[in-house]
């Protein structure tokens, strides 16, 4: 997914992530993070659970940021357990348009996922994954809304990776090609403590083996000087996402 940290994780960045949002301007800077998932998950090969640990990264500028993810799973599919990395994520956004007081930023942005993780475990696609992006983001004293869609493609034929049977993989299901969308909302409740909600999905498009997915999540956030934590609990709406997921984030701005 899948957080707080540096709060550039959202729910847009192909459900690698699904947390919220970006950085307020005065947050600017290098931001690191650890995140924590747990998940069960019913699919019509596989049932079991799966835990994901992952090292987040970035940089946050005015004009441009960067987030690079790799995850760690532990997988338990009809009772056989496997272990390992997830696939690497790579990001980048821009601010294309901006108002003078930046309360209201859009922009475009890519994101790319590399074959780390092992296919056959299902915790990764087997190839590359690309996915450019618009995003639209409104922040006021108290609040912020944000809104993205991007386009998921794989830089490979469906009969040599993963989605050939559908989407894939378990701890991150996305079809070969698909159109995936984010809605996320939060408001600061006090100085230190945000409560967000939020909704992401994704439908297949020129996909013959694919399935429109979607869920939604609730979550809070923790911001104390350099410190951050947030939690968030997801539950499905659609498709073979999972049953029900809680995320974790820790992580520090420097």
């Amino acid at each position: 997914m899948f957080g707080v940290g540096f709060l550039w994780a959202r729910a847009g960045y192909a459900q690698t992530c699904h947390s919220s949002t970006q950085l307020d301007p005065a947050k600017l800077g290098l931001h690191m993070s650890i995140g924590i998932q747990a998940a069960g998950f019913r699919t019509q090969r596989y049932s079991g659970e799966y835990q994901g640990l992952s090292i987040d990264a970035g940089w946050e500028h005015r004009w441009v940021s960067t987030h690079v993810r790799l995850p760690t799973y532990r997988i338990v599919r009809n009772g056989l357990e496997g272990i390992g990395l997830g696939d690497l994520l790579l990001a980048i956004r821009v601010p294309l348009a901006r108002t003078g007081d930046e309360s209201l930023r859009g922009g475009l942005g890519l994101a790319a996922t590399a074959p780390t993780g092992d296919a056959g475990q299902d915790l990764g696609m087997g190839h590359f994954m690309l996915m450019p992006e618009l995003w639209l983001r409104w922040t006021g004293e108290r609040a912020f809304v944000e809104v993205s869609a991007m386009y998921g493609r794989a830089l490979a034929s469906s009969g040599g990776s993963h989605h050939g049977g559908g989407p894939g993989p378990i701890v991150n299901p996305m079809n070969a090609s698909e159109i995936e969308g984010a809605l996320t909302g939060g408001y600061w409740l006090n100085e230190r403590f945000r409560a967000r909600v939020g909704a992401y999905g994704a439908v297949p498009v020129d996909a013959p083996a694919g399935i429109a997915r979607a869920a939604v999540f609730v979550g809070t956030d923790l911001v104390w000087k350099w410190f951050s934590m947030g939690l968030e609990g997801h539950i499905p709406v659609a498709g073979n996402l999972f049953t029900g997921k809680l995320a974790m984030t820790m992580g520090a701005r420097f």
